[in-house]
């Protein structure tokens, strides 16, 4: 059980698609280390919420999404904000 944050991201080069993901530091700097040569534009942070144990949070709100998800093992979805 690990205390952190769940977030999520937006991408202006992605539209229509959010990252849900989790971090034990803060959804700003996990933004800003995805702003890598493969992404043009940084992401935004959207929505966070703390939780006492944000692994199984991230997990639970995975699993109500499966038919969203983009590419299986990775934590982008087809959802608008």
């Amino acid at each position: 059980m690990s205390k952190g944050y769940v977030y999520i991201l937006s991408n202006p080069c992605m539209p229509g698609i959010v990252k849900v993901g989790k971090t034990t530091r803060t959804a700003e700097l996990r933004a800003s280390e995805l702003f890598q040569t493969g992404v043009p534009t940084p992401f935004a942070v959207e929505h966070v919420v703390y939780s006492p144990d944000c692994g199984a949070l991230e997990a639970e709100i995975h699993s109500l999404m499966p038919d969203l998800r983009v590419s299986r093992g990775r934590e982008f979805f087809k959802a608008e904000l």
